[in-house]
């Protein structure tokens, strides 16, 4: 993870970068993945979010709300939690901690709340 300086360069790794087939200014596109990078990457980021989506996982409530409520195509549910979790997945082995559910405390704001 040392190797890139932020997590939008692993979504590039992984190809779950959107973007447009514009024709020289002509026509608007239709908005895709990219697809270039790692396919490997790519499907073990897919298989994490669909372990996740379930009942008992960390995405059932947001994969509901987003199909539900936002009425989003399943697929399309299932490519921004994919997003999210290789965002997660790379700030945990960045920082080298252990996962919690729970947003992690930074020190910074831990010193200031001692302060209070």
């Amino acid at each position: 993870p040392h190797a890139y300086q932020s997590s939008r360069q692993i979504l590039t790794l992984a190809g779950l970068q959107l973007v447009t087939s514009d024709k020289s200014g002509l026509r608007q596109g239709t908005v895709r993945l990219s697809k270039r990078g790692k396919p490997q990457l790519r499907r073990y980021a897919y298989m994490f979010a669909m372990r996740h989506v379930r009942k008992d996982g960390i995405y059932h409530a947001e994969f509901e709300r987003m199909v539900k409520e936002q009425r989003r195509p399943k697929k399309e549910a299932i490519v921004i939690l994919e997003r999210k979790a290789l965002r997660m997945l790379y700030s945990i082995a960045r920082e080298r901690r252990d996962y919690t559910p729970e947003h992690p405390v930074h020190k910074k704001s831990c010193a200031e709340g001692s302060r209070v």
